[in-house]
């Protein structure tokens, strides 16, 4: 019995030794925490500003990993796409489109007009010219220009002046005659844009960009075998006309 109570008596010092350290370890929390709340408003903005940059520098971090990356993965999807072979119909189409661009390529290639500069002389050997009357103190530079297919053009450069220009030309049809009038209506220039006349019997067309005569203006000749234009500047609608009149269009 006297153990037993010893025993007792034994666990009562130890529990309350307990209680104490207990006691003790809450007075000591309570005033580490006053000691905290008390700190909050001397420190708190120093910490906001602390965690804000180390809130801040998180982020550049992740942006600097994320931008690494992208550029990883694009780097490598890159290298993956060419070494992936194109579909059967990407490799047509693009077949078909290269055909193309070949097939436009020849067309230029086999139709370019070749220029030559020439004497009257010679250049009435290779086509039958038919000039205008234009005075003798003008010196003209004649041009040939002769496609792959043996179509001849002749262009005579009579005057290049700031406030007078002449220049004439003469085209074999490549189409009929019809069909060049109904270029010259539709695609050359609208319709009411343009006067309709007869020079010499044959279907013409006056184009003036405007009344007075510093504007340019042309005016174009369809036979059955050429096809005339006479552009000018500084000269009015009545000496166009005059000058169109003089060209010799019999046979044609």
């Amino acid at each position: 019995m006297k153990k037993q109570f010893k025993d007792e008596s034994y666990f009562d010092d130890l529990f309350k030794k307990l209680d104490e350290d207990i006691i003790w370890n809450q007075k000591r929390k309570n005033k580490l925490q006053n000691k905290i709340l008390s700190n909050i408003d001397t420190y708190g903005h120093q910490n906001r500003i602390v965690n804000g940059l180390k809130y801040a520098s998180s982020i550049g971090v992740l942006i600097v990993l994320l931008f690494i990356g992208y550029n990883y993965f694009s780097h490598s999807i890159t290298s993956n796409n060419a070494n992936v072979p194109i579909r059967d119909d990407q490799s047509e189409n693009q077949f078909v489109m290269n055909n193309e661009n070949e097939n436009k390529s020849n067309d230029i290639k086999e139709f370019p007009k070749v220029e030559t500069n020439m004497t009257k002389e010679e250049l009435a050997k290779e086509i039958d010219l038919r000039l205008p009357n234009i005075p003798k103190e003008l010196i003209p530079k004649y041009i040939m220009r002769k496609s792959r297919d043996d179509l001849i053009s002749a262009e005579v450069h009579y005057i290049d002046q700031p406030d007078l220009f002449i220049r004439f030309d003469q085209s074999e049809l490549i189409e009929s005659k019809k069909k060049v009038i109904q270029k010259v209506e539709e695609e050359m220039y609208k319709k009411e844009d343009l006067m309709k006349l007869e020079i010499k019997g044959y279907p013409s067309f006056l184009h003036l960009e405007g009344e007075s005569s510093s504007y340019y203006s042309s005016i174009h000749i369809v036979t059955n075998r050429y096809f005339f234009t006479l552009t000018t500047h500084g000269l009015d609608r009545k000496e166009i006309i005059q000058i169109a009149n003089s060209i010799d269009l019999s046979g044609l």
